[in-house]
């Protein structure tokens, strides 16, 4: 029942925003931020999850204790050197960051890390088509590097981190906009993530990836 009244209310939210460009001021200027993923209304999370991919699977909660569950969206500023080189270097403008913070067995604290580059769909039509999924024009497609897992207590006692698993493309439609949420479904299911802006003072948490 919560997930049916969660799913109506986003929806009336949709409606209301709907052909608004993300991508515009001042619209843009809530689309790239630090997020924390409050809600994912995924059906199913056997293998993997929208957010948080395989650490986020039925497998992956069970060893990996989810604590924190962050996805940003920064402009070339923002990410500054942490950016991916396609970023730094001119070609794309902008950088995608999914953030699990876990504790394995709930035990050992650690991070895992997805950054990649992030830019519009440029075939929406083409998407449509063959999966018979209308997809908006602020849907983007985020092409992430390997996974990179860090283990450990704070800065001085945290191992370096490794690179674990395949890289990934996900492409999300961003549904909604507003000054404390954003709105994304993934383009292939569907399934609705709730990302809420991190307040000031949760900023250092959040920025844990760097």
């Amino acid at each position: 029942e919560d997930r049916t009244r969660i799913e109506e209310l986003v929806k009336k939210l949709e409606e209301r925003w709907e052909g608004t460009d993300a991508f515009e001021p001042p619209s843009s200027d809530q689309l790239f931020r630090n997020g924390e993923v409050v809600y994912v209304g995924q059906g199913s999370s056997k293998k993997a999850n929208a957010a948080g991919g395989r650490f986020r699977g039925r497998l992956g909660r069970l060893v990996f204790r989810t604590v924190g569950l962050y996805q940003h969206l920064l402009t070339k500023q923002a990410a500054g050197n942490e950016a991916p080189k396609e970023v730094q270097s001119g070609v794309e403008d902008f950088t995608a960051v999914n953030l699990v913070k876990f504790r394995i067995l709930g035990f050992l604290p650690g991070s895992a890390v997805l950054r990649g580059v992030v830019k519009r769909e440029q075939d929406r039509a083409a998407w449509a088509e063959r999966y018979g999924r209308a997809l908006s024009s602020n849907t983007v497609v985020a092409n992430f590097e390997s996974p990179k897992v860090s283990l450990g207590w704070g800065k001085r006692l945290k191992l370096p981190p490794l690179s674990v698993g395949p890289v990934s493309t996900v492409r999300l439609d961003t549904t909604y906009l507003g000054p404390k949420l954003r709105v994304s479904r993934e383009a292939l299911s569907g399934s609705l993530s709730l990302v809420a802006r991190v307040p000031a003072f949760e900023v250092e948490k959040a920025d844990t990836w760097r």
